[in-house]
């Protein structure tokens, strides 16, 4: 019609309103085609936000820090303030934030003072377990452990009122015992071979004693080390033997290594339970290792040897020396324990 009148124009079509569907359909095209990045200004009043650039993800520091399991802790993409300001308001955010920014303890008046009580009862510790570690190594009673501690009183070191008697020197050994086992476990648990030296001894009420040592290389460098000291049922070589596997094979050892696997060689003295050939430890250590290199102990060849020497000239002298040395080993102790009697 508007064509057959002069001067007509086309009215302007109404405006329609847009629904709730008609919007969110719109965002999803908007979305499909926007680029997100990561924008420098939210970081702003947020230290715990960081952005790698080489991985392209943002990371929460706090939460990082903290080994907490949530996307912003392992890195995460979505470059949204709506999932920051989430994040943000998170329980798990907010702990790890209490933890990260709580003042660090040792820079208080408290944990000095703290620090300082603990290196002064370090240093009380370490002149007693000195005492105890002496009183084992030089094979003295206990009970001349109280009077070391007096003694180092008389020196002015301060040992403290307590931890004074044998009961806890006992206790000491024991704590140092066990340091050293571990270190010598860890040893032979890094090494591939082991050797293993035996001998027999007695303590001062007569009772048989087998004293273990082990040699074994690690890059180059050969290391000795005391192994065990324990009693086997009998001197029979079988019983020896049945007790060096089982000390090997014992179950409360931290690491399931098989140090008896590991045994490739053995040193004894020459007595026939040890090195005889049909049922001495050495046959029975063949059985279970044919290559097994069994050795005859050098210092006890030499002093064989040296002894025969003498006899055949018939020169005494040795014999008088001999006598005398083993005197003053036996009179060494009770010199000892006499001195440590008599301090004021």
């Amino acid at each position: 019609m508007l064509q057959w009148t002069a001067g007509a124009k086309p009215g302007k079509a109404f405006k329609r309103k847009r629904t709730d569907d008609d919007v969110t359909e719109q965002k999803k095209k908007y979305e499909v085609t926007r680029t997100r990045g990561f924008k420098p200004h939210w970081k702003n009043d947020r230290q715990w936000l960081q952005f790698d650039e080489k991985s392209s993800v943002m990371v929460c520091t706090y939460c990082k820090d903290n080994n907490k399991s949530n996307n912003f802790a392992k890195g995460t993409s979505n470059f949204r303030l709506e999932a920051i300001q989430a994040h943000e308001n998170s329980q798990q955010h907010k702990t790890a934030s209490l933890v990260s920014t709580r003042p660090a303890a040792e820079k208080s008046e408290a944990a000095k003072a703290v620090v300082k009580l603990k290196a002064h009862e370090y240093d009380r510790m370490n002149v007693l377990f000195r005492n105890a570690h002496a009183i084992a190594k030089h094979h003295l009673a206990f009970k001349f452990y109280p009077i070391l501690c007096q003694l180092d009183k008389a020196k002015g070191l301060d040992v403290g009122e307590t931890y004074l008697n044998d009961k806890k020197a006992r206790e000491f050994v024991h704590h140092i015992a066990n340091v050293s086992r571990s270190q010598v476990n860890e040893l032979l648990d890094a090494s591939k071979f082991i050797s293993v030296t035996c001998d027999g001894t007695s303590d001062f009420t007569g009772d048989e004693y087998e004293s273990l040592y082990v040699r074994t290389s690690i890059s180059g460098k050969v290391t000795d080390s005391f192994f065990c000291l324990g009693t086997a049922e009998s001197a029979c070589a079988l019983d020896i033997f049945s007790f060096i596997k089982s000390t090997f094979e014992r179950e409360d050892r931290t690491s399931n290594t098989d140090l008896w696997t590991k045994i490739v060689g053995f040193g004894s003295d020459g007595a026939s339970n040890m090195q005889g050939k049909r049922s001495g430890v050495a046959a029975h250590l063949r059985e279970e290792n044919p290559e097994i290199v069994i050795i005859h102990c050098l210092a006890h060849r030499l002093e064989l040897a040296f002894k025969d020497a003498i006899k055949q000239i018939g020169n005494r002298l040795y014999e008088k020396t001999t006598t005398l040395l083993l005197g003053w080993f036996k009179i060494k102790k009770s010199i000892i324990i006499f001195l440590l009697q008599n301090i004021h």
